[in-house]
């Protein structure tokens, strides 16, 4: 006789109820709140997003880039680094060209720099940053500079010197824009019900929210990388607010 437990059920119905009631929470929110940015911002392309990290573009920034794609507004990248703190530098470049394709940006650069690695206990050189910046953003012609906030939305050291970097930038070439991604608290980071409705009622100028119809394109975008997939990072994908919604700081 086949024996079962009969609780061993409930986490993976729990689970299911939570996936469900985030994505129902969404697309209701979504759709009662949805045109307030597109009214009072002009969009000047082409756009130069600047990460750190093979991944930072989906983990932290899908909703806006699949907007951007919807409005046929092209997006370049720029990525610091190769995401090499584990030695798998070369894997992670080539997921990160999968990601892209998913995502729709336009042109892909990514820095492999010993000065600037991916570690992070390193402060990377301003200078250095900054020239890297100032490179792309000239190469490209970009009318707006798109990365993290003083935080860096997880801390790491990584993301907060860019944002010094671009903030550097700017100052000294005025002729550029820039916007800095908005760091929420933990709960809102990984609280997708609640923080979709606080954002509904008090939201910034500059919010994005994944369109309808590439709801789980930040899911597959994600799931390019492969090398980073451990347990909790599939918690990240339904969970964090990072995949179905930006806002952001005017910095000019």
């Amino acid at each position: 006789m086949e024996l079962t437990n009969p609780g061993s059920e409930v986490p993976i119905y729990w689970v299911s109820v939570l996936i469900c009631g985030c994505i129902i929470v969404y697309v209701i929110l979504r759709a009662v709140y949805k045109t307030k940015m597109s009214k009072e911002w002009r969009i000047n392309e082409p756009i130069l997003l600047i990460t750190a990290h093979p991944d930072d573009e989906c983990m932290f920034f899908a909703p806006f880039l699949l907007s951007m794609k919807s409005m046929k507004v092209k997006v370049d990248l720029l990525c610091l680094s190769r995401g090499d703190y584990y030695g798998s530098g070369e894997q992670r470049l080539q997921e990160l060209h999968n990601s892209v394709r998913v995502l729709g940006i336009n042109r892909v650069k990514v820095v492999n720099d010993p000065l600037l690695p991916d570690d992070p206990s390193v402060a990377w050189p301003l200078d250095k940053t900054t020239k890297y910046i100032r490179s792309a953003a000239k190469e490209w012609q970009s009318k707006l500079l798109v990365t993290f906030d003083s935080y860096g939305v997880s801390g790491h050291k990584n993301h907060r010197q860019i944002y010094a970097a671009v903030r550097e930038f700017c100052a000294l070439e005025k002729y550029f824009k820039a916007v800095m991604l908005r760091s929420h608290f933990t709960v809102l980071k990984y609280c997708l019900p609640l923080s979709l409705f606080l954002t509904c009622f008090h939201s910034p100028v500059l919010t994005f929210y994944s369109p309808f119809w590439s709801i789980f394109s930040a899911h597959k975008a994600m799931l390019q990388h492969r090398s980073q997939l451990v347990w909790f990072r599939y918690l990240y994908i339904v969970f964090s607010f990072y995949m179905y919604g930006n806002t952001f700081k005017v910095f000019r």
